[in-house]
């Protein structure tokens, strides 16, 4: 009973470590992604006028 309670703890803190990070690759490829496309976002254009400034 032990053994099942401890292999569910581990498949479950896996699964939420890949959320996780699953997230915060998610957040950085979309960050880069609005970068690289510009004038698509109003986030790109406040970028570009900071930039030239």
């Amino acid at each position: 009973m032990n053994f099942i309670k401890g292999k569910a703890g581990a498949v479950l803190a896996l699964i939420c470590l890949v959320l996780i990070l699953g997230v915060i690759w998610f957040c950085l490829f979309d960050m880069n992604y609005q970068s690289q496309m510009h004038g698509t976002f109003v986030e790109a254009g406040q970028t570009d006028r900071e930039m030239g400034a």
